[in-house]
């Protein structure tokens, strides 16, 4: 959640490799870029419209590289960080503002170059923008004295309450596993064997979920060990480092509510 991820970002640079043996030299064969979809430049598919606290657009298609997987053929899904917070609004929030988590399904083409140049041409496209909600209500900041008003994102509506990535979307009175935390900071992506479910890895809890791959909701939570949660949150991410040791008390284990589409349970 240390990670900066630039508003500025225009475009991200999508490259592919060949080996043709486990120790032969990697080559690099293409480049492409991803710079708009359907809805514009620079604006993703998720369909919001606005602004953020920092004033980047709510649709904002900037880093997309927090983790990136293969989904078969020529599909990969890309996973943004936690939001655009590189622009000085708030430093008692890090900056960090009410952007919904997401991940972007892309379809790359990949075709002989017939010119001069790298032997391939690349040409990724925007297919879809899921964002990342729970069924279950969440914990959000209120933004008092913080200079910033409540932390939950204005698209929130009865049983879609979408995570957040605003530094103080958090219950103090828990340690950082509770998994009704509303922050997250997303950093890795895999695919189910199925291909139906997506797991999400975050640096804030840290937490691993598991989402449906099509809507976006989350379906379950892993318990991860106790030594890797802290119980002193802090909005600002230095403080909450300087404000916990290595090794966290131990915690119980969370028991969740079912989800009220799937009626599964999760546990984390």
């Amino acid at each position: 959640m240390r990670k900066v991820l630039h508003t500025a970002l225009i475009a991200a640079s999508l490259g592919l490799f060949a080996a043709s043996t486990l120790n032969a030299q990697v080559n690099l064969i293409a480049i492409g870029s991803l710079t708009e979809s359907k809805a514009g430049v620079y604006a993703d598919l998720s369909g919001l419209d606005g602004v953020l606290e920092n004033g980047a657009p709510a649709n904002l298609l900037g880093g997309l590289g927090s983790g990136f997987a293969w989904a078969g053929d020529n599909t990969f899904l890309g996973l943004p960080d936690r939001g655009p917070n590189a622009v000085v609004f708030d430093a008692l929030v890090d900056n960090t503002v009410t952007y919904i988590p997401r991940f972007h399904t892309i379809k790359m083409d990949l075709d002989k170059n017939k010119g001069a140049g790298l032997p391939f041409t690349l040409t990724p496209k925007l297919k879809d923008t899921t964002l990342l909600y729970s069924s279950n209500p969440l914990v959000y900041g209120t933004g008092a004295a913080l200079a910033v008003g409540p932390g939950a994102p204005e698209q929130n509506k009865r049983n879609k309450f979408y995570f957040s990535g605003r530094s103080d979307n958090f219950d103090a009175t828990r340690n950082s596993g509770n998994p009704r935390d509303a922050r997250l900071d997303t950093e890795s992506i895999r695919i189910s064997n199925n291909g139906n479910r997506v797991f999400i890895s975050d640096e804030y809890g840290p937490f691993v979920y598991e989402f449906d791959r099509w809507s976006g909701e989350r379906t379950q939570a892993f318990k991860l060990p106790d030594n890797l949660f802290v119980t002193n949150l802090q909005p600002i991410g230095n403080d909450e480092i300087s404000g916990n040791t290595a090794d966290a008390p131990p915690t119980k284990v969370w028991k969740g509510w079912p989800s009220r589409r799937t009626g599964r349970h999760w546990s984390a």
